[in-house]
C-alpha cells in the first residue's frame, strides 16, 4: 500500500505536443527513459498547477516552468525550486534550480532562537542566450550550513544552466 511505503519511488511520462494547422497535434518532445522526479510514498513530485503557472521562456529558443516541489519531516518544512525544459525536437528533462526556503515552525515556536523560516524567490533574467540565467533571493532567518546559528538574510544570487553538466550552478 502506497500508505505504508514512504520510500516508494514513482516515474511519469511526459510528451510535450504542437498543434499543427489541419487541427491535429504533432508529437515534439517526451521524457527520455531514465528521467528521474522528485517523488515519496509512491506520488510523483509534479503538480500540473504549478507547472502550467511556471510557464515561461527560459532561453532563447526554450519555454519550460520553475515550480516548487517541498518534503515535510519532523516539524520541518524544506523546498526547492525544480525547473522542467520543454524544448523542441530534444528531451523533456528535470533539473533542481535550487532552495527555495525552510521553515521549522513545527518544532520551535517563533520567538525560540533555535526557530528559522526563510523564502526564495526566483526571477527568469533574459538576455540574448541559450538558457537564460535566474536570480534567487533569499530573504528572513536562514540557519548556517552546519546549524551551528540562525543569521537574518537578505540577498541575492544568480545561476545559470550548464548543458555539459546538466545543472543549474
Amino acid at each position: 500500500s502506497l500508505v505504508s511505503c514512504h520510500a516508494c519511488q514513482a516515474t511519469a511520462d511526459l510528451y510535450s505536443f504542437k498543434k499543427l494547422d489541419n487541427g491535429l497535434f504533432q508529437l515534439v518532445s517526451k521524457t527520455p527513459k531514465n528521467v528521474e522526479f522528485s517523488s515519496s510514498w509512491g506520488r510523483v513530485g509534479l503538480n500540473a498547477t504549478s507547472i502550467q503557472e511556471g510557464l515561461q521562456p527560459l532561453g532563447k529558443n526554450l519555454t519550460g516552468s520553475v515550480f516548487m516541489n517541498n518534503y515535510m519531516s519532523t516539524g520541518e518544512m524544506t523546498s526547492w525550486w525544480d525547473v522542467l525544459h520543454l524544448p523542441e525536437n530534444a528531451y523533456i528533462n528535470l533539473y533542481t534550480l535550487g532552495d527555495a526556503g525552510s521553515d521549522n515552525s513545527g518544532n520551535h515556536d517563533e520567538d525560540s532562537p533555535l526557530h528559522y523560516d526563510y523564502k526564495v524567490t526566483f526571477k527568469v533574467l533574459p538576455e540574448n542566450a541559450t538558457y537564460y540565467p535566474i536570480m534567487l533571493t533569499y530573504k528572513g532567518e536562514k540557519p548556517t550550513e552546519d546549524y551551528d546559528r540562525i543569521n537574518s538574510v537578505n540577498y541575492s544570487k544568480i545561476v545559470k544552466f550548464d548543458p555539459v553538466k546538466k545543472d543549474y550552478k
